[in-house]
């Protein structure tokens, strides 16, 4: 089984407001908040049932919210994103990595998804992408540029979302069945992918690679300085 992940990122200052609209946007999705506690050096090893949602102090204008399912079953991340937004009035940017296979990203601002991407629609599709629906599918990264770091162009969060499926697409290089006629040589893994728009818009408030694609085995997440919010259904 490849890897999954789910990372919300909040543009705030304020973690206190972030559990608080958590708890509304949970609440409005069937969970009930059940506690709150602050994570030691162990990380995720001392958390029982969940899910949690493991809430950063705030490090450059960004709260990162990381999605820890545990024994329960999380609602959809870009549900709970979309939520947040309208719950705290700040822009949200959810991101998923889904089986090794597809990274996905949402951007909601006021409870309403204003762009969202999708490494490969026609991963998980029986039948081609109809166009029209395809035009649907199509992100705007143009969307993100009140969220990007100084020097970062809007061109190179083009750049890097539109290899491999999308370039294909671009380019009139889809086969009957909706996949591309040849392999990008560019096309990077998607867990690559996904590090590298974190990476690109500093989602993690700071230099260096962003550490939240594969969590797990991070060893750059002080997750001391976290606090693990618990639902139930």
């Amino acid at each position: 089984m490849g890897q999954f992940s789910s990372v919300i990122h909040v543009r705030t200052t304020q973690p206190d407001d972030v559990i608080a609209g958590l708890d509304q946007a949970m609440t409005a999705l069937g969970f009930t908040p059940v506690g709150r506690e602050w994570l030691t050096d162990e990380g995720i090893n001392t958390l029982k049932r969940g899910p949690y949602y493991l809430v950063s102090p705030a490090k450059e204008g960004w709260v990162t919210l990381v999605e820890w399912s545990g024994t329960g079953e999380p609602p959809w991340v870009m549900d709970v994103s979309r939520k947040l937004s309208e719950a705290t009035g700040a822009p949200c940017l959810a991101l998923h990595l889904s089986d090794g296979d597809v990274f996905y990203y949402t951007l909601s601002q006021g409870g309403n998804v204003v762009d969202h991407y999708d490494s490969c629609p026609q991963m998980y599709e029986r039948e081609p992408v109809h166009k029209a629906d395809l035009e649907a599918r199509r992100h705007h990264p143009e969307r993100l540029v009140p969220l990007l770091p100084a020097g970062v162009t809007v061109e190179q969060v083009r750049d890097l979302l539109d290899r491999g499926w999308w370039k294909a697409c671009n380019a009139g290089r889809l086969d009957d069945e909706g996949v591309p006629l040849a392999e990008d040589p560019d096309e990077p893994f998607a867990e690559d992918w996904m590090t590298s728009f974190g990476t690109l818009l500093r989602l993690h408030g700071g230099d260096g690679q962003y550490p939240y694609t594969m969590w797990r085995d991070s060893d750059k997440i002080q997750w001391v300085l976290f606090r693990a919010a618990e639902y139930r259904k």
